[in-house]
C-alpha cells in the first residue's frame, strides 16, 4: 500500500488511494438500492459515488 506524505505547518498528512474503498461503497449501495428501491438518500448516494475519481483517504498527524 503506497501513501503520500505531505509536510504541513502543524505536522504532516498521510493519504492513500481509495479505489478499493469506493468499490466497496458502490457494492454496498447497490445492495441497499435493491432493498430500498424507493429511498431517495440511497439513490442520491449512488449517483454521487459514480462520479468519484481519484479520491484519497488518510489522516493528519499534529505536533
Amino acid at each position: 500500500m503506497k501513501g503520500k506524505v505531505t509536510r504541513t505547518s502543524e505536522g504532516c498528512s498521510v493519504l492513500f488511494e481509495s479505489e478499493k474503498f469506493v468499490t466497496f461503497a458502490k457494492n454496498v449501495l447497490d445492495v441497499a438500492g435493491k432493498l430500498l428501491s424507493s429511498n431517495a438518500t440511497v439513490s442520491a448516494l449512488q449517483t454521487a459515488i459514480k462520479n468519484i475519481d481519484g479520491l484519497q483517504l488518510g489522516f493528519k498527524l499534529v505536533k
